[in-house]
């Protein structure tokens, strides 16, 4: 799902000159067109009414045209949140005018101002305003509630949303195939897909009719859960199946490498006249350059065009790294150079030059990795941090460190944030030529940004201090991990093992075996491992016997710590 940001711009009431006290007198304002500037106030005629007792029916007129009033206040809110025209400061505004009215307009018309804001992305805004209503005693509708559950699904807290589904059955509200698509979408953006097809199963027997969306839905959750088969299951169950169901089920074939199974499920499409997109065909391209099977990768390629499919730029990029994956870099220029040829209608973009960069970096062509570079600012692609990373690494691969700190400096001056990747890159180059102070002052400048390191990050810093002899300092940050939260790894194992076996401190290994006390079974076996590895790096193999007795004494203590 795509994150909105909820911005606060100015509120729609900004738009008059004058802000009202009651949003009723925008309206009154409108219908008063024909009156005197200075109309007598309510309370006035009140007092008439009450001097003259047989004015009673000039106060029936007045309470009728209030009532209508409301009426026409509340259709109006109804139509701007229809029209998407209220941000989250008017339907703020104009929740708590309603709320204030007399009497409280029908909860209908609160639905459609917390729908408005699910619908900007502020999911936690609808749970605020909801318990305002609960303590005005405004009870909810089942609409009222399927909004509720739609933000805990957004939210991926379905904790939550089984409380409001719960909540649902309490209050005797008859569940519907809306109320059953948003569980079952909660469930699959959670991870849970296998649990959504319970649901579904369920809703099935109940004769709730499902729709295409929640169709969608779980065949998307039961793909990203790689349960492929029963997709297919539901999708067969389906009498009239889209083509986005069909495309993500190609999709996911391909990511598993099944190919054949892929293409019978396309041509099976194919026959029940379901027109393949750019999609679908982007989705088999990529799943035969995953298998290096390019001549059918290219043959369905041309097959799209000529079917009138226009590739797009996700096609071309599916075919240029596939080739560069299998290091056929002249297949990969043939495709970039007929993407050229296509100019007017699209143009190579930072993403494909960015695949170039990569492929050229990891294969130690720096000159031409710069050229590519060069050549993408020239055409107008204003390369992104994942771009600038890549041609970091690279230039770290070649010793050019003095060239890599420049670029580095020069993503600041461009107003691009560092990332994490950027620091981590550069320092394990620096640690890795005995650069260490250089490292650790980028480290330091790192946190001071509020970036977090990673394990790779504490791996190099470590590595690059066992180099320089700094074993002390190095002790320093493998504890620092742990109080930042983090777990080391077999990584981190491997580094602080090797350098303690190089500075030949084997008392000092013991010392960090105490720790193991405190992990987790897994971490110990991590740890165990490595300590066997380090064990047949100390001897010859003419002794491995005998490390292998050490090794079996040492997991035995392991094992009795664990127990104590």
């Amino acid at each position: 799902m795509g994150k909105h940001k909820c911005k606060n711009p100015k509120p729609l009431s900004c738009l008059f000159t004058v802000r009202p006290s009651n949003p009723i007198s925008i309206i009154i304002d409108n219908n008063a067109s024909n009156q005197s500037k200075n109309p007598n106030p309510l309370s006035s005629s009140l007092t008439t009414l009450h001097q003259n007792p047989n004015s009673h029916l000039k106060f029936t007129e007045i309470n009728t045209s209030v009532i209508e009033i409301q009426e026409e206040f509340h259709h109006y809110v109804k139509r701007q949140c229809k029209f998407g025209k209220f941000s989250l400061s008017d339907a703020r505004f104009f929740f708590d005018k309603l709320i204030h009215t007399d009497p409280v307009p029908p909860t209908d018309t609160f639905n459609h101002i917390l729908g408005s804001i699910s619908k900007n992305g502020c999911f936690t805004d609808v749970f605020l305003l909801y318990h305002k209503m609960a303590v005005l005693q405004i009870s909810p509708d089942l609409y009222t509630l399927n909004i509720l559950m739609n933000c805990c699904s957004r939210l991926t807290e379905m904790r939550y949303g089984w409380c409001v589904f719960g909540e649902i059955i309490k209050r005797g509200f008859q569940i519907d195939s809306v109320t059953f698509g948003i569980l079952i979408q909660g469930l699959c953006y959670g991870g849970e897909a296998q649990l959504a097809l319970q649901v579904f199963d369920k809703m099935s027997e109940q004769a709730a009719q499902a729709r295409d969306f929640t169709y969608g839905i779980l065949i998307n959750g039961l793909c990203k859960a790689q349960k492929v088969s029963f997709a297919i299951e539901l999708l067969n169950k389906k009498l009239e199946p889209n083509l986005r169901m069909y495309s993500m089920i190609i999709d996911a074939l391909c990511k598993e490498e099944r190919i054949v199974e892929a293409v019978t499920f396309f041509e099976e499409m194919v026959g029940k006249c379901v027109s393949p997109d750019a999609y679908t065909y982007c989705s088999l391209i990529n799943g035969f350059c995953r298998l290096g099977k390019f001549v059918d990768a290219v043959s369905y390629f041309d097959r799209m065009v000529s079917e009138g499919i226009s590739p797009d730029e996700y096609n071309y990029n599916s075919l240029i790294h596939g080739f560069c994956r299998f290091n056929l870099f002249e297949g990969a220029i043939k495709v970039f150079n007929h993407m050229k040829q296509r100019k007017g209608i699209f143009s190579p973009g930072v993403v494909t030059f960015t695949i170039m960069i990569d492929h050229l970096c990891k294969q130690g062509k720096i000159v031409e990795a710069r050229e590519f570079f060069n050549q993408m600012i020239e055409n107008g692609k204003e390369p992104g941090i994942v771009t600038y990373n890549t041609l970091i690494y690279g230039l770290c691969l070649a010793d050019c460190m003095d060239e890599a700190e420049e670029l580095f400096k020069s993503i600041e001056i461009r107003g691009i944030k560092h990332d994490v990747i950027t620091y981590g890159t550069l320092i394990h180059g620096y640690c890795k030529r005995r650069g260490v102070d250089n490292a650790l002052e980028l480290f330091t400048k790192m946190v001071e940004e509020g970036l977090k390191p990673t394990n790779a990050t504490y791996s190099a810093i470590i590595g690059g201090l066992f180099q320089g002899g700094r074993v002390k300092t190095a002790k320093k940050f493998f504890e620092e991990m742990e109080i930042n939260g983090l777990s080391p790894d077999g990584g981190v194992y491997a580094v602080l093992l090797d350098g303690l076996c190089k500075k030949g401190l084997s008392k000092r290994r013991w010392n960090f075996m105490i720790k193991p006390r405190e992990m987790g079974l897994r971490r110990v076996l991590n740890f165990t491992v490595f300590l066997w590895m380090d064990c047949v790096g100390l001897v010859e193999w003419r002794k491995l016997l005998r490390c292998f007795v050490k090794f079996v004494i040492r997991v035995w203590f392991l094992m009795l710590w664990l127990i104590m």
